[in-house]
């Protein structure tokens, strides 16, 4: 890029979005934010809207990270508009749930939890989009502190449906939720015994990374070298949670 002139050059976008990628995973957001809106450009002129929804990804992921909540909020925003008219629904989830962590004014937070209807509306034949989003949805108002009784029927809902599709995966998650409602104090005991060791052996690696956080936080203070343990295991899963990757 330094050598020729390659404002034109077919694959200038591919060269800048996987420089953005790269400049992210060091936590270089400022110059991830600077590849992204070149290739983020570049694919807007080529009207490729799965790259263009790739790289709204992003900018909204780095603005969060500096801080920048304003312009990660319309970020998210356009995100949001994307995701939907390309009916790509996981990144549709991941961008509501993500805008929906920036909200702090509680009217604008409850507008935000009626937008994860949006995939279910539009995907409402597909079982695990249905159970994904309103998972999500649960995380967000758990993480608001949404009064519980408002949550409990999500619960119930997840709960009910993955035993009627006989899903061992989802039901455990709903239990996990319930446990935090119902039983604070014995869901890290619930964690460690049930859901890690089911996940483990499922093909679920991608979900694991939260709860060897959560266990490794609630040890750090009783128990530092299952504390470390924990971490371990999230360095050695190597999983990306964070929005950018669900491409």
């Amino acid at each position: 890029l330094k050598k020729t002139n390659a404002i034109n050059v077919s694959y200038r976008g591919d060269i800048d979005y996987a420089l953005a990628l790269c400049y992210y995973n060091l936590n270089e957001y400022e110059k991830a934010l600077n590849s992204t809106i070149f290739a983020y450009r570049y694919y807007q002129n080529e009207d490729n809207f799965q790259q263009v929804g790739h790289c709204l990804a992003i900018l909204a992921d780095s603005y969060k990270n500096l801080n920048l909540n304003e312009e990660a909020e319309a970020t998210y925003k356009k995100l949001i508009r994307t995701s939907e008219m390309l009916g790509n629904h996981k990144l549709l989830n991941k961008g509501i749930y993500e805008y929906g962590l920036l909200q702090t004014n509680k009217v604008i937070l409850e507008e935000t939890l009626t937008l994860f209807d949006l995939p279910l509306e539009q995907n409402s034949g597909d079982v695990s989009t249905q159970l994904e989003s309103i998972l999500s949805k649960i995380d967000l108002m758990m993480k608001s502190n949404i009064h519980k009784d408002k949550i409990q029927k999500y619960v119930k809902y997840i709960k009910n449906l993955s035993l009627q599709i006989e899903d061992k995966t989802y039901y455990f998650l709903s239990l996990y939720y319930e446990y935090k409602i119902e039983k604070p104090s014995q869901v890290n005991d619930f964690l460690e015994k049930k859901l890690i060791p089911f996940l483990e052996k499922s093909d679920c690696s991608s979900k694991l990374i939260v709860y060897y956080k959560e266990l490794a936080d609630y040890y750090e203070s009783i128990d530092l070298k299952k504390s470390l343990y924990y971490l371990k295991k999230c360095m050695h899963k190597n999983e990306y949670t964070n929005l950018a990757h669900i491409i």
